[in-house]
């Protein structure tokens, strides 16, 4: 099952759209399957800082298929690696 979270400014503004699933049931493995921040927003840091806290309390491990070579260099930007993969578990 997916679920999406809009993300509001402090306004009440929708800036932002995020759609996620597991992979198992355990919820060790995360696939991102939409991430966008509208236009009027981009290009100001609010989505790498959507991303980290997004993913700040989640300790396993993250994929996601970026759209174009620009989503592949800002998932990179947030610390994900080649094939744009993140392993977050605690070691």
């Amino acid at each position: 099952i997916d679920e999406t979270e809009k993300i509001y400014a402090f306004d009440g503004t929708l800036i932002a759209l995020i759609n996620y699933y597991f992979l198992d049931e355990k919820k060790e493995k995360m696939m991102i399957a939409l991430f966008e921040v509208f236009k009027p927003f981009r290009n100001k840091g609010i989505g790498k800082q959507i991303v980290e806290e997004f993913i700040q309390d989640y300790f396993g491990e993250i994929s996601l298929e970026p759209s174009g070579e620009g989503s592949e260099l800002f998932w990179k930007a947030c610390g994900f690696e080649s094939g744009c993969y993140l392993d977050r578990r605690r070691r």
